[in-house]
């Protein structure tokens, strides 16, 4: 895929589920996401100057037991994440797993209810 087969820059596109078929660790797998993320994911890989399958192959061998497109989505989420940045890297990943619950951005967006827990 090069980058002219994407939308234009600033978009994502619309859709369902998008089903596609990758070699990983020597094995061919499929995984399903939304075409958003296949598109977030595209633009993640090519600005680390990795292939979408490279990249991938990161994520799954950072994953632990996590659902590989779960851990996709929650790798494009902490790359876009307010607060985190923008060169995040899957080694940068590791410390913590990729299977960590992402910590709400400190702003002041939200009520305080929706950031805390009742005793």
């Amino acid at each position: 895929m090069s980058p002219e087969d994407g939308p234009p820059p600033g978009s994502l596109p619309e859709g369902g589920l998008l089903k596609r078929s990758l070699v990983i660790a020597g094995h061919r797998t499929s995984v399903s996401l939304e075409a958003a993320f296949w598109e977030a994911l595209r633009r993640l890989a090519l600005a680390r100057g990795l292939s979408v399958q490279a990249l991938v192959g990161r994520i799954d061998a950072e994953r632990g037991e996590q659902n590989l497109s779960s851990a996709i989505r929650v790798f494009v989420l902490r790359a876009v994440w307010p607060g985190e940045r923008a060169e995040h890297t899957v080694e940068q990943h590791s410390a913590g797993g990729l299977s960590d619950e992402c910590s709400p951005p400190s702003s002041s967006r939200g009520s305080p209810q929706a950031r805390t827990r009742d005793p």
